[in-house]
Order: structure tokens, then C-alpha cells, then sequence
């Protein structure tokens, strides 16, 4: 516990660090770049910046594909276990686990649903 490090940052996370503006509302709103947006968002890699990292955790209201595309250097560099929510869009159940077997590789996989109805799946990514 003493190694742990977290550093809060007041910012959104995307694919690419930017402004944007937030479109719609609650669950289904959606971060969309804008030169003139009143919101932050970094990429995980501008983040971190070969820091390391061990672990990422996000619960991002169905921007988890795209904030994991902006970790595709760190995921490859420091392999961090992964708990990443995967019930706001269907189709993250299979493109997200796809995506990491093909452009990061060697993780092992496990499914964990923790509210009814598939809400609040967790897709947990273990490196190999």
C-alpha cells in the first residue's frame, strides 16, 4: 500500500488529448472534439507518459474503447491489469477484448456481472 500512487487529474480521458464538447446527457452523453469545447481530455498516453503504470480502471459511460486506443503505448510498454466496464455499449463485450488480442496481445480474460441485468459487467484483462 505504501507504493501506491494515484494522482487525480481534472480532466476527461479520450483517444486523443484535446477540447471537446460534451453532446446529450447523462449515460448517453458523449465527448466530440471541438476547437472551442469548454472540456479537457487527455489521451491515457500524453497522461502517463511512460511514467508506468500497473493498473487502469474505468467506468467511462461507453468512452472506454476509445480512452483504451489512447493507451496503446502504455498498454504495451507496462502491461497493467485492466477492469474496464463493458455494459454501456453491447458490442464492447467482444471489439474490446479483440482490440487488446490484436494490438497489445498477451492478456487472459474474465467476465464479472455485478448488477442485474448485465449492468455493471466488468471486463477484467490479466497479462500473460
Amino acid at each position: 500500500l505504501s507504493q501506491l500512487r494515484v494522482v487525480p487529474v481534472p480532466a476527461g480521458v479520450a483517444e486523443r488529448t484535446g477540447r471537446y464538447r460534451v453532446e446529450g446527457a447523462g449515460a448517453s452523453a458523449s465527448l466530440v472534439p471541438a476547437a472551442d469545447g469548454g472540456t479537457v481530455a487527455l489521451s491515457l498516453d500524453d497522461l502517463v507518459g511512460g511514467a508506468g503504470v500497473s493498473l487502469i480502471k474505468m467506468d467511462i459511460e461507453g468512452g472506454e474503447a476509445a480512452a483504451l486506443r489512447g493507451a496503446t503505448s502504455a498498454l504495451r510498454a507496462d502491461r497493467p491489469h485492466l477492469a474496464v466496464s463493458v455494459y454501456h455499449k453491447p458490442w464492447h463485450l467482444w471489439t474490446i477484448v479483440n482490440w487488446i488480442n490484436e494490438v497489445v496481445g498477451g492478456y487472459r480474460f474474465h467476465l464479472r456481472v455485478y448488477g442485474h441485468q448485465g449492468y455493471d459487467t466488468v471486463l477484467y484483462a490479466v497479462p500473460t
